[in-house]
């Protein structure tokens, strides 16, 4: 027991000049969101989270700009044995009502039951919405 008290006031020391703003705090959590709908195979809260102006570039050289199609999209990946999906921020910086985020991104794919790890970086243009929420409007990775 003493032993779990001293780790937990050695996480609370090392985390209490970590404190993340307001704006890191959202991206973590928009992030994650977006983790855990492309991970349970939820297109539609997916695509939800993108503006409904958004233009998607993935690695295909697709440009995509429509709702539908930026969820099509998604449904193919995950369809094609794609999860596990992480994203990671690297640099974000905000302008009064738009983030610029570059990550990086790891995802799991599974075919004819091998399991390949494939990472990479990614741009995001986020803006925030009427209604104070966060959206991705222009998206591009390779």
């Amino acid at each position: 027991m003493k032993l779990l008290n001293i780790l937990i006031l050695t996480l609370i020391v090392s985390s209490a000049g970590a404190v993340p703003s307001t704006s890191e705090s959202e991206m973590w959590i928009n992030n994650k969101t977006w983790e855990v709908a492309f991970n349970t195979g939820n297109a539609a809260a997916l695509t939800d989270l993108y503006s409904e102006d958004a233009v998607v570039m993935p690695p295909s050289l697709e440009i995509l700009n429509a709702p539908d199609t930026i969820e099509n999209y998604w449904v193919e990946q995950m369809h094609a044995g794609t999860d596990n999906f992480r994203v990671q921020t690297i640099n974000l910086k905000v302008e009064n009502d738009v983030i610029y985020q570059t990550a990086v991104w790891i995802a799991t794919v599974t075919s004819n039951g091998v399991s390949t790890d494939l990472d990479g970086e990614m741009t995001n243009v986020i803006t925030r919405q009427e209604d104070g929420s966060w959206k991705i409007k222009l998206q591009s990775w390779n």
